[in-house]
């Protein structure tokens, strides 16, 4: 009888093997791809979902290539990465979307700080968690599927990959990572900082801009023969058109009553699409460009000292000034702004800890319940000065998520609704609080709002697209001189300054680039430029295509117009700004010398070719770091040009083993300060073999202490040529 020979089993995965793997795959297609298509969509640009699929697909066929073109381990190193670094950025994409409403814009880098993330764990862990889960779980997912991707030759692999890459590159335009590395460039691209002269008078004959601006050190201020007070109130994130919405009856009625019957205006359009801009702008009568080639406010330059702004022309008349708020003040550079000018006390979070306040659970700043209360006393502190006084304040109650507090009644379950609602009561009795005790006699209240709400897909939900589209923000205006009359009806909050002048009684001869006083005449006018849509005879546009011309502009503005005046709004910026761009002069090397006084609470200066960059050194995107003891690095190009101030306290520099990391062609200048017993850390000693307070370092690494003198209980280390010589090799 015939027997047949038993053949040798093949491998081949049984349906219950292949299940996980294919589930593996859809897990991973399905991280890459769903988040960034509902971003997407949400962003109305479904017209990218179809290159955002092919190019995902395009990448994912590339790297399941790499196996077949290299050898394993390395093929899943560089799996691994590619897959890592593409959900970061696409997670972080559907978050931001989800956030803000819009995907990598400039906003993303202004507020790219320590602070961010601190508040963003503080809202959002779980999605975090889920992030940092989602991350960790990406080198086990890829050494499963680099074990059960089909080998095939290397010359089928190339073609694959010269396939995917043409892919990646057809389609590179719906892609999250290439919106992202357009976005980078186009943020640490050098920006345009000249106009020819013909430009200039042509912006000068428009009658849109105002191009020549005195400094604030030349500008003239009086109070009133009876001066009037000033309480601004700047709400988060609370347009006209959240106040009273139809789906949400009694929401803020007590706002919404006085928005009927106290506004000065009943068209304000917003200036600004971030807290800092919003108050920025609203204080300067301007647009403060926020952008990385004019070193923003978020690199604690660009502060324009020299632009006269509001702070400042009360400065000149006389009034002294505080802001509060409940986030900490170095958030996006507020309290650098705010000091520069004009604003005497500057009180943020830091401030109210040190003072034993904190903020309420779930909470990333001082409630706004405390904030209110903290404002009568400071009210009451500022009157017993005697002198005219302007008191700031930022809420924090309506930024996103929303946040409530005991002290309100519920109207629903929705956070920001919430938020609203409450705020709309602590300010109502806030108000009721200050005209009871008689502060409306003499103190003009002005009630306004930083910025909209942001345009992101839970707040079109809740108000609809028609309602995020208006732009317009409360300006309540109660107390001494509130019954003049506006000569408009229509303006900016950049026109906020020379307004509140005007309602002050306050005389002065500054000027401001876009600003109008709107109790003027020459206030009217219907066209509002702000850094992306502009407004134009009530409704929202994008610049329309055209070119630049030899006449006055037209509105309204071409693209080329728009970035015309935009560069022209940035010339002023950097003009009345203290020069960011500091370079070591070896022809007079003693204007850079570092003063340690030994009194403890007594400020460092540390001077630059003749300007303190103390205050700006920075440690977690915190500045004001001129009285704290630690290390002092100021790091310079090879050309002698200042490239980062940074901060070190000192427990962190003590356990440091050797001098802070820098490029390998950077030079430095290290102070170090210790009140208590001037003991120098050990790397330090070593650099230098003695116990120097002040040290250059140059390209070779070489430590080179600076020679000193005591003045009036201050070591002064000077730079001195030989040394200044050093560092420019």
């Amino acid at each position: 009888m015939f027997r047949a020979t038993p053949q040798p089993a093949t491998a081949r995965p049984s349906a219950t093997r292949s299940l996980p793997f294919l589930m593996l795959v859809a897990l991973v297609a399905g991280l890459l791809l769903l988040p960034a298509h509902l971003a997407l969509g949400d962003l109305d640009q479904a017209v990218l979902q179809p290159a955002h699929l092919l190019g995902s697909l395009a990448i994912l066929l590339l790297l399941a290539a790499l196996p077949s073109l290299m050898s394993v381990p390395l093929a899943i190193v560089l799996m691994t990465l590619a897959l890592g670094l593409m959900l970061f950025v696409r997670l972080s994409f559907f978050g931001l979307v989800q956030f803000s409403g819009a995907g990598f814009t400039d906003e993303v880098f202004i507020h790219l700080e320590w602070k961010s993330i601190e508040v963003a764990w503080e809202q959002y862990r779980m999605l975090c968690l889920v992030l940092l889960g989602v991350l960790v779980c990406v080198p086990l997912a890829v050494r499963a599927l680099a074990r059960r991707i089909p080998r095939t030759t290397q010359g089928i692999a190339l073609a694959l990959a010269a396939f995917a890459l043409a892919g990646i590159a057809t389609a590179r335009h719906g892609l999250p990572e290439w919106m992202l590395g357009t976005a980078a460039h186009a943020w640490f691209q050098p920006r345009q900082l000249d106009l020819p002269a013909s430009e200039l008078q042509r912006w000068r004959d428009s009658g849109l801009v105002t191009v020549d601006l005195p400094k604030k050190s030349t500008v003239r201020a009086s109070a009133a023969d009876a001066p009037r007070n000033l309480i601004l109130v700047y709400l988060e994130s609370v347009g006209l058109s959240v106040i009273e919405h139809p789906n949400y009856p009694g929401l803020m009625p007590n706002l919404a009553k006085r928005v009927k019957t106290q506004s000065l205006v009943p068209n304000l359009h917003a200036s600004g699409h971030i807290t800092i801009e919003g108050i920025t702008n609203s204080q300067c009568g301007t647009l403060v460009p926020f952008e990385r080639g004019s070193d923003s406010l978020a690199g604690f330059d660009g502060l324009a000292e020299e632009q006269p702004c509001l702070g400042d022309v009360l400065a000149r008349a006389g009034y002294a000034q505080s802001y509060l708020g409940g986030a900490e003040t170095s958030f996006a550079g507020k309290g650098n702004f705010l000091a520069a000018h004009g604003y005497d006390r500057i009180m943020g979070l830091v401030q109210w800890r040190e003072m034993g306040l904190s903020p309420r659970r779930g909470g990333w700043g001082l409630g706004d319940p405390d904030l209110f209360t903290q404002s009568l006393i400071e009210l009451e502190r500022l009157r017993s000065e005697g002198r005219p006084f302007n008191l700031t304040l930022l809420t924090i109650g309506t930024h996103l998520p929303g946040f409530t507090y005991d002290e309100c009644k519920p109207y629903g379950s929705v956070p920001f609704i919430e938020a609203l609602h409450c705020t709309d009561q602590l300010l109502e009795h806030w108000l009721g609080e200050l005209e009871r005790a008689g502060h409306l006699e003499d103190t003009l209240v002005v009630v306004t709002a930083d910025h909209h709400v942001f345009p992101n897909p839970q707040m079109r939900d809740l108000f609809g697209d028609a309602a995020i589209a208006d732009k317009r923000l409360p300006l309540v205006v109660l107390g001494a001189g509130a019954t003049q009359a506006p000569a408009t009806d229509t303006g900016a909050s950049f026109d906020l300054a020379p307004t509140l002048l005007d309602l002050l009684d306050v005389e002065h001869d500054a000027r401001f680039a876009l600003g109008h006083s709107l109790l003027r005449p020459d206030a009217r006018r219907d066209y509002f430029p702000t850094r992306y849509m502009d407004t134009y005879a009530g409704q929202s546009i994008k610049p329309p295509a055209g070119a630049c011309g030899d006449q006055p502009p037209e509105l309204p503005l071409t693209r080329c117009d728009k970035a015309a005046l935009m560069t022209l709004l940035r010339m002023q910026n950097a003009s009345f700004s203290a020069a960011s761009a500091v370079r070591l002069d070896c022809r007079d090397p003693a204007r850079t010398r570092i003063r340690i006084p030994q009194i403890a609470d007594a400020p460092l200066q540390f001077l630059i070719d003749g300007q303190d960059h103390a205050p700006r050194f920075t440690w977690r995107a915190r500045a004001d770091r001129e009285s704290q003891p630690g290390l002092y690095v100021a790091v310079f190009s090879p050309e002698g040009a200042l490239t980062e101030r940074r901060f070190i306290p000192k427990d962190e520099a003590a356990a440091l083993h050797t001098r802070p990391a820098v490029s390998p062609s950077e030079r430095m200048l290290l102070a170090w300060r210790d009140p208590d017993n001037a003991s120098v850390p050990a790397w330090l000693h070593e650099m230098t073999e003695q116990a120097a307070l002040a040290v250059a370092v140059d390209a070779q690494g070489q430590a080179h202490p600076l020679p000193s003198q005591l003045i009036e209980g201050t070591s002064e280390f000077l730079l001195d040529a030989k040394t200044c010589e050093l560092l420019q090799r």
